[in-house]
């Protein structure tokens, strides 16, 4: 061997614990924000269902299916007044319901900081009437 190979040990510990603290910071931010983004896109792909069945549904009950699923999704803020409105353009034979979000939620990062996810989305489903 020569001797500069002697004297390396070949030991990386600040290294590693770096990639470990890392790792361990990456994984508890996910574990508060996946959840949630989770939940918001479910209760939008709910949404989108529920307005493809505009023809038969009023927009009470339409709001009222969308709501419950936001409940379901432990959602707290949607259920706010004026967080989710629905509107339809058309007729009754077919036309495209909208359903708009606008509400915030507050993820808390262990009590160290926070951060407001805002929710601003309109979704949009065309329906046609099944009953003819």
């Amino acid at each position: 061997m020569t001797p500069s190979m002697q004297r390396q040990r070949g030991e990386g510990k600040i290294g590693c614990i770096v990639i470990l603290l890392i790792l361990a910071l990456t994984g508890a931010v996910a574990f508060k924000v996946v959840p949630i983004y989770w939940n918001n896109n479910e209760l939008k792909e709910s949404a989108k269902d529920i307005a493809s069945r505009a023809s038969v549904v009023t927009i009470p009950n339409i709001e009222a299916q969308v709501k419950a699923k936001a409940r379901e999704l432990d959602i707290k803020e949607a259920s706010a007044p004026g967080a989710i409105s629905v509107r339809k353009e058309g007729d009754y034979a077919s036309g495209t319901c909208f359903v708009t979000f606008r509400y915030s939620q507050k993820i808390d990062f262990y009590g160290l900081t926070d951060y407001t996810l805002e929710t601003h989305t309109v979704i949009s489903s065309p329906y046609i009437n099944a009953n003819q």
